[in-house]
């Protein structure tokens, strides 16, 4: 008697099937199957999983790309998500590729004002940008603004937003008195029409503050930082992390320009929140922990500044290693901070200890093994050990160039 057939298991095969297909590296085309890869890549993303949202995008480009060609217009929303996925994930070169391929298809079957060319040369340009490839970046917010001033639609917030990006493209090519000139015609324009505290204008703001402080005009741009300190806070709260970064921000600048009693008052009540918020060990917290503790250096406050040198040292050498460049650079400020305050011995043994590794890290040339073997000579002079000054003198050789820091 012939055994009936269960439907429960037909169907666990079909299904087998269909995994076996979708998972095979060249499955057939079916837009039920496209729509799935799609659908992880989304969620994945959303999670924040880059790297497996990256897998499901590549699958679903290559599904559109025998479906239609790779010169289809049908795959540029597959270009423009796997390229901005690249761009999440740092890969400048792989990036660039892709969205190239995506313009060429644009300029080959649309018009150079048609919508979905201003929005896939918009999303090229920003993640460019984030890339740090300003030129690129340039070129594609400066194709999207003309065509936005042709269409007369510069005032609208989409072409301000791009403005904005444009001008903060020529500033980090260092063309800052452009970009400033542009920025002091784009944020007015921003303000009256989305509001000053428009995320849009907050960021503007901050973009404008970055380039007037690289130009020198130091004023103009603490009176930046400190209206987005209030701004940031009004609209995210006070410990967000776009205001406590506003904050960093401020304290970093005030440090650049010398303010060094304004940036310690103001580091002291940051610290505590980045550390609550931010976390112990994240990088906003334990740069601004070293810079405050120079700071505190040069106040002459040597327990508090010991203190935090200390503490980034420890957590620096617990994430990246005690021959990291991280930890070698804050192990200098806190040697330098010991010569200051007197410490001289302590000072010399941490600079004996730590010379061969930068020597090895960074060779024999670099500036920073130069300032770690001057200031040994010199502490080992200063101890009266000159024979130990000149051995570390012929073993690590200075130029000719390059004084001894004063003894005083």
């Amino acid at each position: 008697m012939a055994k009936k057939s269960n439907p429960n298991n037909s169907r666990a095969i079909r299904k087998m099937k269909r995994q076996a297909s979708s998972d095979s590296p060249n499955p057939p085309f079916s837009k039920k199957l496209a729509a799935t890869y799609e659908e992880k890549a989304m969620s994945l993303t959303q999670k924040g999983d880059i790297a497996v949202a990256q897998k499901y995008f590549r699958r679903l480009l290559a599904l559109n790309e025998r479906r239609y060609g790779p010169e289809s217009p049908e795959i540029i929303c597959s270009l423009n998500n796997l390229g901005t996925n690249l761009a999440m994930s740092g890969d400048s070169k792989g990036a660039k590729i892709l969205f190239d391929r995506l313009i060429a298809i644009l300029e080959n079957n649309f018009p150079p004002d048609h919508p979905d060319t201003i929005y896939s040369l918009t999303n090229a340009a920003q993640n460019l940008y984030n890339l740090k490839d300003y030129a690129t970046a340039e070129s594609l917010f400066s194709r999207v603004l003309a065509v936005n001033e042709r269409n007369s639609e510069t005032n609208t917030p989409m072409s301000m937003r791009v403005a904005s990006s444009l001008a903060a493209s020529i500033a980090e090519q260092g063309r800052h008195n452009e970009a400033i000139a542009r920025f002091r015609k784009i944020l007015p324009l921003q303000e009256d029409s989305i509001g000053p505290e428009h995320p849009d204008v907050l960021i503007t703001k901050g973009r404008f503050a970055d380039s007037l402080a690289a130009n020198g005009d130091n004023e103009g741009a603490r009176e930046l930082y400190v209206s987005l300190v209030a701004s940031n806070e009004k609209v995210y709260g006070p410990e967000s992390r776009e205001s406590i970064e506003a904050r960093v921000d401020l304290f970093n600048h005030l440090v650049s320009i010398g303010d060094r009693p304004t940036a310690v008052t103001l580091g002291q009540r940051l610290l505590p929140v980045l550390i609550r918020v931010m976390g112990p060990d994240h990088s906003l917290t334990l740069n601004t922990a070293n810079s405050l503790a120079v700071s505190f250096s040069i106040l002459e406050h040597p327990k508090e500044a010991f203190n935090l040198f200390n503490q980034v040292i420890a957590a620096n050498q617990r994430l990246y290693g005690s021959a990291s460049e991280l930890t070698l650079e804050v192990t200098l400020n806190y040697a330098l901070s010991l010569i200051k305050g007197n410490e001289l011995e302590k000072a010399r043994d941490i600079l004996v200890k730590n010379l061969p590794i930068v020597n090895r890290v960074y060779g024999a040339t670099h500036l920073m093994t130069y300032q770690f073997t001057a200031h040994l000579a010199n502490t080992l002079s200063s101890l009266g050990d000159e024979e130990g000054c000149d051995d570390i003198l012929t073993r690590y050789p200075l130029p000719s160039s390059y004084p001894l820091p004063s003894s005083s």
